[in-house]
């Protein structure tokens, strides 16, 4: 796969470019010259960027798709910070003699701030790119993407925390008995890590510590829970997508597709539920015409505690 960057060359025009800069400086050329190389540079990085992770085939359809939006946007922000580099002069240039200081401040001013919007995007290319090459996905996929990865991390500490267990049991073994067959189940890094361990406290007796054993442990336990939970989610959505509760003027729907906790209201709240809402961490959702928030226990106990207070209890929910 490679992506079609033919255009780069001629988006921005030369003279175009040398222009924006006569009023301040005395080699307009060369810093013409000079913008358009990095504007050719930074899409040619671009477009490397986007082939390398485009990794499966829907990806790989969108990729060009994904690099000609980004670059349209760029390039407009591009000729956007040109246009108003064109009207910006400096005394060095012009001479100090009647010179329209109030004009060109007005003109920095634009120019600074143009420039901060083109810098803005130019800084998060990479993340745009990454954004619109997962968008490919459905919901419904990207959290089982997640569900996968979250039960390699929960394995890799598994078996991290039996390799330090292992390799204390083989240290207290080794300073016994040199020739301890506990040494043949381990690593040859492991096996030199035994080998060469030097206790710098009286509390650290073996290679791992009881603090780095325990502290895995836990995360172990954390993530065994996070993993249930994302479990229940993904096996939700294969079987029932969404499931509502009707009350008086509001649904709460638990859109476990979406993954997201969503209020939907019969009429338009008041400013008083609203800001309720707000401070609670629910937004509106023009697409799904909701309010809503990620689907978590939390959202759910946020959701139980706003209901019952004085100005939503109208609604007389309990979810």
């Amino acid at each position: 796969m490679l992506i079609n960057t033919s255009t780069i060359e001629t988006d921005i025009n030369r003279e175009q470019a040398r222009r924006a800069y006569h009023g301040t400086s005395f080699s307009p050329e060369k810093r013409g010259d000079s913008f358009i190389s990095s504007y050719i540079a930074t899409m040619e990085e671009l477009a490397l960027y986007i082939e390398k992770h485009a990794i499966c085939d829907k990806q790989k359809a969108v990729a060009q798709e994904v690099f000609d939006s980004l670059k349209d946007k760029y390039k407009t922000k591009t000729l956007a910070l040109l246009s108003a580099q064109s009207r910006c002069i400096s005394t060095m240039i012009a001479g100090p003699a009647n010179f329209p200081a109030r004009r060109a401040e007005k003109a920095n001013s634009s120019q600074r701030k143009r420039s901060d919007e083109w810098l803005e995007f130019h800084n998060n290319l990479e993340k745009y790119a990454l954004k619109n090459l997962t968008d490919v996905y459905s919901t419904s996929e990207k959290q089982a993407t997640e569900l996968e990865q979250y039960r390699l991390k929960v394995a890799a500490n598994i078996k991290l925390q039996e390799e330090m267990k292992a390799v204390n049991k083989a240290h207290k073994a080794y300073l016994k008995d040199p020739d301890t067959k506990l040494m043949a189940g381990l690593s040859e890094a492991m096996q030199k890590v035994v080998k060469t361990y030097v206790p710098e406290y009286n509390w650290e007796p073996h290679p791992f510590a009881p603090y780095q054993l325990t502290n895995n442990n836990a995360t172990i336990k954390r993530m065994k829970s996070q993993l249930a939970v994302l479990e229940v989610k993904n096996k939700a959505i294969e079987t029932t997508p969404e499931i509502d509760q009707q009350f008086n003027g509001l649904t709460v729907r638990r859109n476990f597709e979406e993954d997201r906790l969503q209020l939907l209201f019969d009429d338009i709240p008041t400013p008083e539920v609203r800001a309720v809402l707000k401070s609670n961490g629910f937004r509106w959702s023009p697409r799904f015409t909701a309010w809503q928030r990620k689907l978590t226990s939390n959202a759910l106990y946020a959701t139980r505690y706003m209901l019952d207070l004085d100005g939503m209890k109208q609604f007389k929910i309990e979810v």
